[in-house]
């Protein structure tokens, strides 16, 4: 009951804080958002945890899903902001996404940042954590996460275009707000950052169409779990999507390499607890 509480003030707070937030509205700013679902429809390698060992997963219990938003300057120049939910991202990758973006647009790789949300419950990528097994994989697992490198390099340049494709005049709000789930993970006695930074997209007639929510924070509810899932950051984006029809939800971590939630479990409805 003590983290559910933490829950439902960490969304009150979300909701309400926009009274007290910021605005700016500028008729040279335009903002487009989209997401592509990534949930991979063969078996795979998992990534996090190396007590799973190599045995491949097709078991999913939450979507995994890859979400943008672009933001356009006077000049159609594109700023684009993608958040996966796996469990890191390699420099390789972003590179080919910026790639393939270049020969529609013109962007630099200054232009793009893919932030990974880091659940432990998502695909392995080519060139992340390589040796969490502590064994070389065969030929035959690493054409699987080969495979699903591949395939996410095509989803995450699709989500981009689809997001600088539907830029339009925005009014921007942030504002701050509070989550106390996290905690210290090297020392119970150290720091942790309990603020929610907040950023919403609205349309100059007020709907909201994308949310952005920063939380320093493992998504570490789940511990080796033989599934697919968001953990509480995919459990975050359901719940802002579904209390906003029409508007999407994304999360990013920030600095949370030190940081895991103190409520932890072994199936998805943990992971809504934190989410």
């Amino acid at each position: 009951m003590h983290h559910l509480t933490h829950l439902l003030l960490s969304l009150i707070v979300l909701f309400f804080s926009f009274s007290n937030c910021h605005a700016e509205f500028d008729k040279s700013c335009q903002v487009g958002v989209a997401k592509i679902n990534i949930t991979p429809d063969y078996p795979v390698l998992l990534n996090g945890y190396a007590s799973r060992g190599t045995d491949l997963i097709n078991q999913v219990e939450q979507p995994l899903w890859a979400r943008a938003i672009a933001v356009l300057d006077h000049q159609r120049q594109p700023y684009v902001l993608i958040s996966v939910e796996n469990c890191g991202v390699p420099a390789s990758l972003t590179k080919a996404v910026v790639a393939h973006l270049k020969e529609q647009h013109e962007i630099t790789p200054a232009n793009v940042v893919v932030c990974s949300t880091h659940t432990h419950a998502a695909p392995m990528l080519t060139g992340v954590l390589p040796n969490i097994y502590t064994k070389d994989l065969s030929h035959s697992e690493q054409a699987v996460v080969d495979r699903y490198t591949g395939d996410l390099i095509q989803k995450l340049t699709i989500v981009a275009q689809q997001a600088i494709q539907d830029a339009q005049p925005a009014l921007l709000e942030w504002g701050i707000g509070t989550a106390t789930f996290a905690k210290n993970r090297r020392n119970i006695t150290g720091p942790t950052d309990y603020d929610l930074p907040i950023l919403r997209v609205k349309s100059p007639e007020g709907k909201s169409r994308a949310i952005l929510v920063g939380y320093a924070c493992h998504c570490t509810t789940l511990g080796g779990v033989p599934f697919m899932s968001g953990d509480w950051a995919g459990c975050a984006v359901e719940e802002i999507e579904a209390d906003l029809p029409g508007c999407m939800a994304m999360v990013v971590i920030g600095c949370g390499a030190d940081q895991n939630p103190k409520f932890r479990g072994d199936d998805q409805g943990a992971a809504r607890v934190n989410g």
